[in-house]
């Protein structure tokens, strides 16, 4: 897979254009954290962090980044206390004498959560607000938590940018009606940029496919060997500004410096190149024969230069004769016309069909 710039993962990391709110889709078979904090550590170098934490500690997300300590990170935890179970925990807290960190200790109830997210995120003009994972507040308070990202949404502008992360495998208890959208498509519709992170395909099967004739059965497996691989698949839409849509696949590789972003095709190396030009170079079927079906490029040129009867006609209106003496002769219309006078037997029928009808 060749790197290749300007993929529309790249420019969403680099936050190169407009992109306001970001939803990563993951699953267990390929998680998207490494992708949401190289989002975090990006915007942590040239503008406020706001995160709240929900299945990820505050302190793991710091050493995630490589340049926290320069960085204005503020931290919502809704990790470690998250039903107030332990009345010793600390309410604010410092993390390494610099980062705000509030608790969060009562996740059936919301609403004081949205309003400190909404006041934080105004208070600047510059800042990306991130929610690690979108499931524990699903789970505790569901519609709450449809509010609290809708209200998010709406504060996203071009310097503000929201991005948070769903499970897109787990099955909530509080699911909609059925004539009712779907939480997937409700989530969708509040985000600008839906990125679907998948584990890579699997070309093992699909080349014994092709050397055998059989086709592998897909089994249910909730992971594969292919699960959580340094390598990953992203499924980007993008709703544009002007209404248009964009569908755009790419790849990416998370290394120990970060993710490297490439092109979702695989690059064939000049070996497969070569291989794939001797399969397709079969027997040639005008070989051996007795007559020739080619032209040299002396008959080529003479036969561009014959110019047709008709062609003649239609552009000059006559159809010149080549022989001895120039003559010429009228050229038929280019079209004609059939002109018909109907007789008397022709406009009149003595029987009557419709005689009988009493209209």
């Amino acid at each position: 897979m060749a790197q290749t710039s300007g993929l529309a993962l790249e420019r969403l990391l680099e936050d190169k254009d407009s992109a306001r709110s970001i939803m990563i889709i993951d699953s267990v078979q390929q998680s998207g954290n490494p992708l949401l904090l190289n989002f975090a550590g990006r915007a942590a170098q040239d503008q406020p962090l706001v995160v709240l934490c929900t299945e990820t500690s505050p302190k793991s997300i710091l050493k995630s980044i490589s340049n926290h300590q320069n960085a204005n990170i503020t931290f919502y935890d809704a990790y470690s206390n998250p039903n107030g179970w332990n009345s010793t925990f600390p309410t604010d807290q410092l993390l390494e004498g610099k980062h705000k960190c509030h608790t969060v200790s009562q996740l059936s109830d919301l609403k004081p959560l949205v309003k400190a997210l909404a006041e934080q995120t105004q208070a600047h003009k510059r800042c990306t607000v991130i929610i690690d994972s979108l499931a524990p507040l699903l789970f505790a308070a569901y519609e709450q938590c449809y509010q609290l990202v809708r209200s998010l949404a709406s504060l996203a502008t071009d310097d503000r940018r929201v991005i948070v992360m769903h499970h897109a495998d787990i099955s909530y208890a509080r699911a909609a009606a059925r004539h009712a959208p779907s939480l997937m498509e409700s989530l969708q519709r509040l985000f600008s940029v839906a990125i679907q992170v998948e584990a890579p395909p699997q070309t093992d099967t699909s080349n014994m496919e092709h050397l055998t004739g059989f086709k592998a059965v897909d089994q249910f497996s909730y992971m594969n060997t292919n699960s959580n691989n340094t390598t990953a698949v992203a499924k980007i839409m993008w709703k544009r500004k002007s209404g248009k849509v964009l569908h755009e696949t790419n790849a990416f590789r998370c290394d120990g410096q970060g993710i490297s972003v490439m092109t979702a095709a695989a690059q064939e190396t000049e070996e497969d190149l070569d291989e794939d030009l001797q399969e397709s170079a079969g027997p040639d079927p005008t070989a051996n024969l007795s007559f020739n079906l080619t032209l040299t490029d002396e008959q080529r040129r003479a036969k561009e230069k014959v110019v047709l009867p008709y062609l003649k006609a239609q552009n000059r209106g006559t159809v010149e004769i080549e022989s001895s003496e120039p003559t010429t002769t009228p050229a038929p219309p280019s079209s004609g016309s059939i002109y018909y006078e109907p007789d008397a037997a022709d406009d009149f029928d003595d029987e009557d069909p419709d005689e009988d009808l009493d209209i």
